[in-house]
Parts: structure tokens; C-alpha cells; sequence
């Protein structure tokens, strides 16, 4: 049961997550996001952050506010100090102004507990303890699909968004040591304690229902046999 607090921290996650989709939809094309997540035994690790964001055109700031690209931002914003931190910039050629500059951010984040990741990742998260397994339960609010009474051009460009967003991706990944195993109900496992998830665009700006999934790392039975 949650208590009234946690309600009204899950409804400001869920405002900021609406707010940062809502811009993915006009940025799809010049956005990429990754997000890899390494635990340690005791579920201490690190979270690793790579990603592209379009700037504004005369100046090398960031269009997307939730994702910085500068360093002392970055940490600012976690109040965390990162490592590994790199910055490229790229212009393109491409008739819209506001497409024609991005950068692509990469750092990475020590955590010491894994409730810390809640605040960390994008969309709405919960991480619980149930006897020896630990829950990571994600949710993304979904997009605003065209309505029936849209004209004939917001049906068009709806459909031309629509198929771009075919090809992208935002993906994750998750490693723990041997002696875990992860299960989602999403994505797939390159081996007992290795998961990765990608979820198109697409379903998180254009479906009518929210994405929702969940990870759980629970002791390798047979781990410990072999011990």
C-alpha cells in the first residue's frame, strides 16, 4: 500500500515523464537513448547514461532540459558527481533549423543502494525488496495518438512521424554478477545475468496505454550448486 507521499512523488514522476515524452515526439529524429545498469553482489553498481540530444540552433545548448550535456549540469542536476563523461557535437545539413545540431552525452553514476536508481532512470520507477528478490518496476506514460476529428494534414503528418518511428529505439540493459539471474517481461537475456530491452519509439509516443515492465535479479540456483 503506498502511503500518500509516495502517491504524490509517483504523480510529479509522472508530469515530468509526460513533459520529456511529449518533446520526444518533435525530436524523434535526432534522439537516441541508452541506459546500462551493472550491479555489484550487495546491488550497489553503477548506471551508464549515453545519449543524443538536438541543441538550439545558434548556441550549443541542450533543447531537451532533462537531459544536460554539460558536465557541472549533469551534476547539478543528481546532485552526483559522474565519471566517464564525454561530449561530441555534430551539425547536419537538414531543412529544419532546429534539427541541425545535436550532441551526444555519456557518463556514468555510482550508486550504493538500489532505491537510489528510482530517481536516476527515466519514467515513473519503484525498486522493492520481496524476501531475496530485488523488483525494479518501470512505467512510461504513453503519447497523444491523432484524435478522430483531426484534419486531413494532422493525419499526414501523424503517419509520416508514425512510420519514422519504426526505426528508433530507446534501449536498456541490465548485468548482475553470476550468482543472479534477471527475468523481465520485456526484452531478452544474452545469458542468465544479462538482460537487454529495447522499446521502440513508437509504442512510447503513439500507443494508448503505458508501457509498463519489470526486472527482476533473484539468486542463480545454479550458481550455487556449482559452488
Amino acid at each position: 500500500m503506498l502511503t500518500d507521499f509516495q502517491k504524490y512523488r509517483f504523480r510529479l514522476y509522472r508530469l515530468r515523464a509526460l513533459a520529456v515524452f511529449s518533446l520526444l515526439f518533435f525530436f524523434y529524429g535526432c534522439f537516441d537513448y541508452e541506459e546500462k545498469i551493472v550491479f555489484n553482489n550487495d546491488f550497489s553498481g553503477v548506471i551508464s547514461f549515453h545519449y543524443t540530444v538536438p541543441l538550439y540552433p545558434d548556441e550549443n545548448r541542450t533543447m531537451l532540459q532533462y537531459f544536460p550535456i554539460e558536465k557541472a549540469d549533469i551534476e547539478e542536476k543528481w546532485q552526483k558527481s559522474i565519471s566517464e563523461y564525454s561530449i561530441n557535437y555534430l551539425e547536419t545539413n537538414s531543412i529544419n533549423k532546429y534539427l541541425r545540431k545535436t550532441a551526444t552525452v555519456s557518463y556514468k553514476i555510482e550508486f550504493l543502494n538500489p532505491a537510489e536508481l528510482e530517481r536516476l532512470m527515466i519514467g515513473e520507477n519503484h525498486i522493492k525488496m520481496e524476501k531475496k528478490t530485488l523488483i525494479i518496476e518501470r512505467q512510461f506514460p504513453h503519447g497523444s495518438p491523432v484524435g478522430k476529428d483531426a484534419d486531413r494534414i494532422s493525419r499526414q503528418i501523424h503517419g509520416i512521424i508514425n512510420q519514422s518511428l519504426n526505426e528508433r529505439f530507446i534501449n536498456f540493459s541490465f548485468e548482475v554478477p553470476p550468482i543472479y539471474y534477471l527475468k523481465s517481461n520485456l526484452g531478452s537475456n544474452e545469458a542468465p545475468h544479462i538482460l537487454k530491452i529495447s522499446i521502440p519509439l513508437k509504442k512510447m509516443l503513439m500507443d494508448t496505454e503505458d508501457v509498463k515492465w519489470k526486472v527482476q535479479v533473484t539468486t542463480n540456483p545454479f550458481s550455487q550448486a556449482q559452488n
